[in-house]
């Protein structure tokens, strides 16, 4: 889903209202960093300015990690990070 969090009627707040988890907050293991990047560093802070979300209307999902992929090489690719999340049963 891309969409910031507490947005004026975002997609993403409505999910969350509507019964699903943010997989983010789920995980044991993440990192902070925001997805989009617009060709520089990325702004610490994912749930603040992430717009790329993974979310799970199981709220007792395993979740091991949560990653935005933050690598220099990716820049160019998009202005998006890539977002891995990885559960187990």
């Amino acid at each position: 889903m891309n969409s910031v969090i507490s947005d004026e009627n975002c997609g993403v707040d409505t999910m969350l209202d509507n019964g699903f988890t943010h997989t983010y907050n789920l995980a044991s293991d993440k990192n902070n960093v925001e997805s989009y990047h617009g060709g520089t560093a990325p702004t610490t802070g994912y749930l603040k300015y992430a717009i790329d979300h993974i979310l799970t209307l199981n709220a007792d999902l395993n979740v091991r990690s949560f990653y935005v992929l933050n690598d220099a090489a990716l820049y160019s690719v998009s202005d998006h990070l890539p977002v891995k999340m990885s559960f187990y049963k």
